[in-house]
């Protein structure tokens, strides 16, 4: 699971943002579907992501977690179309 956590400055916002990042990083690497995205209530019913359930902000931030979910595929198809063809020995 990702924890976030804000430091001192408060910067909720970025840490937000940094949790989108992470998650559809990791989403990506083990080749998991945006569906795949679960919070900690799912699994104990605790309050948690409190503030984001609080605030009703979820689905926005299950909608930021797949837009980053998308750049990464169409940056990882880029690349691969740039990349020069590998030359054997």
């Amino acid at each position: 699971g990702i924890e976030i956590c804000v430091n001192q400055d408060g910067q909720y916002e970025k840490a937000l943002e940094n949790a989108e990042k992470l998650a559809a990083y990791l989403l990506d690497k083990y080749k998991l579907t945006i569906d795949a995205l679960k919070q900690h209530h799912d699994f104990s019913g605790k309050d948690c992501p409190d503030k984001l359930r609080s605030s009703g902000r979820w689905p926005e931030f299950v909608s930021k977690t797949k837009a980053e979910m998308d750049r990464i595929v169409v940056a990882r198809t880029f690349l691969m179309i740039r990349r020069p063809p590998r030359s054997t020995p």
